[in-house]
């Protein structure tokens, strides 16, 4: 699921509205009606051409993201060059960590899960309204549960509800 999101919501953004998005909807559901007629193989073979495709658009993307992430990362360097400890990735001067903009902090340490309270930077961070830790989940399983949230909610609290709300026992 968290594949076909990014898959979609990237060629939203290539094509600017529904076009690209129902296009890529109508192929999903042929993929996977597809999925139960033919042999695994087959599927595979599918799976990779979308993997393929995926990864074309998001190429795409980096180029066309490309000055944006340079700038960023241009002032990030320079806010650590000026001795700020947090710098931000917001270069309108605004530390996202003070907005309202959700942010997710993950971990990819096997058994091992989120815990922000126990370093200086992360209890800063967990005092935070706007953070929300993804615990003991997997990458996918945050994603995957992200866009659960997303499609569910309407407002940034929302959001925080239905992410931290445990569903088969993932947000523990």
């Amino acid at each position: 699921m968290s594949n076909y999101h990014c898959g979609e919501t990237s060629l939203t953004y290539l094509t600017g509205g529904v076009i690209g998005r129902n296009a890529y909807r109508i192929i999903f559901i042929i993929a996977i009606f597809l999925g139960g007629i033919v042999s695994v193989d087959i599927m595979w073979n599918i799976a990779d051409l979308f993997c393929a495709i995926l990864v074309c658009i998001n190429m795409i993307l980096l180029v066309l993201l490309g000055d944006r992430a340079l700038a960023l990362a241009k002032d990030y360097f320079e806010q650590r060059d000026r001795g700020i400890d947090m710098p931000t990735f917001n270069s309108k001067g605004k530390k996202i960590v003070d907005s309202n903009i959700p942010i997710i902090i993950a971990t990819q340490v096997l058994n091992e899960g989120t815990d922000l309270p126990r370093y200086t930077v992360g209890n800063y961070l967990s005092k935070k309204s706007n953070i929300i830790e993804n615990k003991n989940m997997t990458i996918e399983a945050t994603m995957t549960k992200l866009m659960y949230a997303l499609g569910r909610a309407k407002t940034t609290p929302e959001i925080f509800t239905f992410f931290k709300e445990s569903i088969q026992f993932d947000y523990e």
